[in-house]
């Protein structure tokens, strides 16, 4: 038998099993009370750390309204402060200031004179969307300012026809603040906007953009569904789906996100129209045989909805057949909306089960009442029987006068040894607590546990009959301790997800003795070094051997020797300023050379090749005409001598 591993870390005794619901429209979870004190603190903290900015404060204060939290008096003093001392000459921030000063007690804003003219000014704009229309007739909403019903009415069809899903959501909204003759063609629209969500996993419904999108969505299409009185063009499973998209994002830490996602699940509740029913478990997975099983039946905030009775199918996990069916739950006298069923009932093999939860009631507006179940693992505790141990010669057959006994839970009183040349043998059995029937748990090993910690672990092997064989022959199995030698101590452990209480019991002491072990080299690309480094030092590259002076001074002189040249032949020629014709063009082209000589000096001083070439084709040429214009006029004052 090889070893699972060795490593100073203990495996995963219990299994983990993701549990998912059989019904793809389950709604297992609604709103709690630590989901108020954990927001609450959120947007507190969003009240103090940005008091200055508008928008969180309209959020927060908002979303405490929503959840009937009361802000500390000195935040709320600030938040009022703010939206009173704010520029309100811009539709936004009176839209803000307005939301706060509403939702605070004691606050007002102290001008509003120019609301009704800003409002108004939206119905004039080129192209307003869904969600300016809306601020504006909320904002006229809030601060009781009648506006042209008819006028926004036709802004807003103009901003339908931009079908994204987020400007449709805001239109619902919009139009759910109109009179109920207009919300006609906008009722007729949700069909569309419905159709445009993304089913998830056949989980969740959402639309594009996430949470925010998605609850501005849903709040416009149940708000301007209860204001037309009629029943969305939506079926009761997109309904659940929506919901448990906004459910499974109650942990949001943002205040917008908070608000839209708060505000929605308001309007979930509050309606005349359609009801999403929650059922969830109440207490732990695990059931206990001496405590009913708890189900709680309500709306997304965890209020009580009305129901006349409750029944529940039973289904074992991975099957879909029920075992017991159309079991009558009984309603807690303390809390209406708690309903129990008695443990008894459960099948009696212990594994995961599934209540697929019925829901009989008066009121038409629920809906979920037959889609949603909950999980129930069915447990019982264990014990290891006929636990004997063996420490033979590899080679030795095993008798029973070779098997030790160890009852469970004690620890044998002598220290066995084990080299290479032993064979080490455990048999055992496992047994539910509440009944003498043999269970083949999925987890059974034997561990050897070094004094410095390492671990060493064996996996036991079921039989047919039921009961487990570790054995372990330490001429093979000499490795896996990688050479450590010393005490180990050995322990069985026992897990499975049928376990209530997993099982991990020290039964014996060993002296294992192994051959050494060579260590492998660590390559020095793996190893960690926590050491300083030494210190680096940076040394400069040596100059490269310069010519001698003669070379530089000999270069010099052949480029002055043009000029020297000319110097030269002026004084054998001779100077004679009196042939200078007295014109323009000699100043002109004795000005050429002087820039011809300053722009060869600039040239070794800063410029390139090629940027002086391009000076000097114009400076050239200038020079030139010049030049040839001096020697005309000097051709022809001869001419006018001889003559």
């Amino acid at each position: 038998m090889a070893a699972i591993s060795k490593s100073m870390m203990r495996p995963l005794i219990i299994l983990l099993f993701t549990i998912f619901s059989v019904s793809a429209v389950s709604l297992n979870t609604h709103w709690e009370d630590q989901d108020t004190k954990w927001l609450t603190l959120v947007l507190e903290d969003i009240l103090v750390l940005k008091s200055d900015s508008l928008i969180p404060l309209h959020y927060a204060t908002s979303t405490l309204k929503l959840l009937k939290v009361q802000p500390s008096e000195e935040a709320a003093f600030a938040a009022c402060e703010a939206a009173q001392k704010a520029d309100v000459t811009e539709l936004d921030n009176l839209y803000d200031a307005a939301s706060i000063t509403g939702d605070l007690p004691d606050c007002t804003l102290p001008d509003v004179s120019g609301a009704k003219k800003l409002i108004d000014g939206v119905i004039t704009e080129i192209t307003p969307n869904g969600e300016r229309i809306y601020r504006a007739l909320r904002t006229a909403e809030r601060l009781n300012i009648k506006v042209n019903q008819e006028a926004f009415d036709k802004i807003l069809a103009e901003a339908m026809k931009d079908d994204n899903p987020l400007n449709l959501g805001w239109v619902m909204n919009a139009a759910a603040l109109l009179n109920k003759p207009l919300t006609t063609k906008y009722f007729d629209k949700i069909k569309n906007l419905v159709a445009q969500a993304d089913e998830v996993n056949k989980k969740f419904l959402q639309f594009e953009g996430g949470l925010i999108p998605t609850a501005i969505a849903v709040h416009g299409i149940l708000s301007l569904a209860e204001k037309h009185g009629q029943v969305p063009a939506l079926s009761k499973e997109q309904m659940i789906l929506f919901t448990n998209y906004l459910m499974s994002r109650k942990h949001v830490s943002t205040e917008r996100s908070a608000y839209h996602l708060v505000k929605t699940l308001g309007v979930l509740v509050n309606n005349h129209q359609i009801v999403p029913v929650t059922v969830s478990r109440v207490g732990p997975v695990m059931s206990d045989r001496s405590q009913p099983v708890k189900v709680a039946v309500a709306n997304v905030f965890g209020l009580p909805v009305e129901v006349s009775d409750v029944h529940v199918d039973i289904v074992p996990s991975g099957s879909e057949k029920a075992v017991k069916t159309n079991l009558k739950m009984k309603r807690l006298d303390s809390d209406p909306m708690i309903w129990t069923i008695n443990a008894d009932q459960l099948p009696e093999d212990n594994g995961f089960v599934n209540l697929n939860v019925k829901i009989d009631t008066k009121d038409k507006r629920l809906v979920g009442l037959t889609s949603s179940s909950v999980v129930i693992k069915k447990s019982d505790d264990v014990t290891v029987d006929d636990f004997k141990i063996a420490v033979v010669e590899k080679d030795e057959t095993i008798t029973g006068a070779s098997l030790k006994s160890i009852p469970q839970f004690s620890k044998h009183k002598d220290v066995f040894n084990a080299d290479v040349t032993k064979r080490i043998q455990a048999t055992f059995s496992v047994k539910q607590k509440s009944k003498s029937g043999l269970i083949q748990p999925h987890q059974a090993f034997i561990l050897f546990k070094h004094e410095n910690g390492d671990e060493v672990y064996y996996t036991a092997d079921a039989q047919k009959d039921g009961k487990y064989i570790a054995d372990i022959n330490l001429a093979k199995s000499h490795k896996d301790f990688e050479g450590l030698s010393g005490k180990y101590t050995a322990y069985l452990i026992i897990g499975d997800a049928r376990i209530r209480t997993p099982l991990s019991w020290a039964f014996a002491d060993f002296t294992v003795t192994v051959p050494p072990v060579a260590k492998k080299e660590e390559p020095k690309s793996h190893r960690v070094d926590y050491q300083p480094k030494p210190e680096i030092k940076h040394v400069f590259r040596k100059p490269e051997k310069r010519p001698s002076a003669f070379v530089s001074d000999t270069f010099t002189f052949f480029c002055l020797a043009p000029l020297l040249l000319l110097l030269i032949l002026w004084l054998r020629i001779g100077l004679n300023f009196t042939n200078m014709p007295a014109s323009i063009w000699t100043l002109l082209f004795h000005l050429g050379l002087m820039a011809l000589f300053a722009l060869y000096f600039i040239f070794w001083l800063r410029l390139n090749m090629f940027t002086t070439l391009k000076y000097l084709a114009g400076i050239a040429a200038f020079t030139f005409l010049a030049g040839n214009r001096v020697l005309r006029a000097i051709a022809e004052k001869r001419k006018h001598k001889t003559e």
